[in-house]
This record gives C-alpha cells, sequence and structure tokens, in this order.
C-alpha cells in the first residue's frame, strides 16, 4: 500500500459553500441526483440564517461534491462536519457512513455533538466526484449545519 502523508491531502475545507434544499426525500442522497436547483449556502450557519426555512419539527438535506486524488486510494477519511442541529444521518456516494440524533418517531437531539465521520476507500471515487449528503432533522431554533469547527479532511 502507498504510504500518504496527511500533507499530500489537499486543502479540502468542509466549511464554505453546500447546496441546501428544504424537506426529505430519500433519492436526495444518491449521487445520481441532480441538485442543480438546489439553494446555495453556506456553513456553517443555521439555514434559518441562509434560506427562508424557519418551520420547526422539519427535515433539510445538504449536498457538495469534492474530488479525492488518486494518490489517496487505499486511505480512510475522515469528514470533520462539526455540530449539527439537531440529528443527522450522513452519507458519502450513497452510502451512510455516520449519523448522531435519531428522527421521529424516536427522536433525540444530538445538537451539541462534533461530527466526525470515517469515509472507507472502497466507496471513494478517485479523480472523479464524490458526493457528500446531509440528511437534517431540526426541532426548534437554529437548524442545519450551523455550528463549527467544519475542518480540512484528514488522511487515515
Amino acid at each position: 500500500m502507498l504510504h500518504v502523508c496527511k500533507e499530500l491531502m489537499p486543502g479540502i475545507l468542509m466549511a464554505g459553500k453546500w447546496k441546501f434544499h428544504k424537506g426529505n426525500e430519500e433519492v436526495w442522497k444518491s449521487p445520481s441526483y441532480n441538485d442543480k436547483d438546489w439553494q446555495i449556502v453556506d456553513v456553517p450557519s443555521y439555514w434559518e440564517n441562509t434560506s427562508n426555512y424557519t418551520e420547526d419539527y422539519v427535515y433539510g438535506w445538504y449536498r457538495r461534491t469534492i474530488v479525492i486524488p488518486h494518490e489517496l486510494k487505499g486511505h480512510k477519511l475522515v469528514l470533520p462536519l462539526g455540530a449539527i442541529d439537531d440529528a443527522d444521518e450522513t452519507y458519502f456516494n450513497g452510502t451512510k457512513i455516520g449519523g448522531l440524533g435519531s428522527f421521529p418517531p424516536d427522536y433525540k437531539t444530538a445538537y451539541d455533538q462534533q461530527r466526525r465521520y470515517t469515509v472507507n476507500p472502497e466507496i471513494i471515487q478517485y479523480d472523479k466526484p464524490n458526493t457528500i449528503a446531509v440528511k437534517v432533522f431540526d426541532v426548534t431554533g437554529g437548524g442545519g449545519m450551523g455550528k463549527g469547527p467544519l475542518g480540512m479532511i484528514e488522511v487515515k
């Protein structure tokens, strides 16, 4: 296996421009889903601050596409996504890689817990677009990817 130093990882910062859509459709986790009409938002920021989505007890989704260089083949990646209000499920190329809290009917918040999800190399497409999709449920107050730090992708 090729030894890759962390210094070779391109500076892919999880903070920045993401796509956002209110609602909840499971197809939105699919890398082939066309999200061209979604709103562009900056994260970290609660969706109430970046969109007209102010209802309570609702779902919203974030999506972002990144390219991972082939030099990292065989290595796991860690996505530091900050604290997400209230509960999330996070997908990489359509495969669930993590989640904290729980959705209704057994709702449980995890608004103050940092998300750091590991991506196994088997689901990474190297030198091609990879889709990160984050499904979020918010009860009240600020919802979504509102609190950092959303750091640089790490190589394991």
